[in-house]
């Protein structure tokens, strides 16, 4: 699951507190910065895949958000 503000969760993991925070309005570098967080955290977890679509996915949400 993935959050504007915590970045990359784990959806068993424990709940989270409810937030008001968008990436919509954000500016792009804010953006940039948030998909290479979650890139680095997909890699880390094994959750990229042999092929990279995740990681392609991620940099391209991160540029247009």
């Amino acid at each position: 699951m993935l959050s504007a503000k915590h970045h990359l969760l784990d959806p068993d993991g424990n709940p989270i507190e409810s937030y008001d925070e968008t990436l919509s309005g954000a500016s792009v570098d804010t953006k940039r910065k948030w998909a290479e967080t979650v890139f680095e955290q997909l890699r880390v977890e094994g959750l990229l895949g042999s092929e990279g679509l995740v990681a392609m996915w991620v940099v391209r949400i991160g540029c247009v958000l």
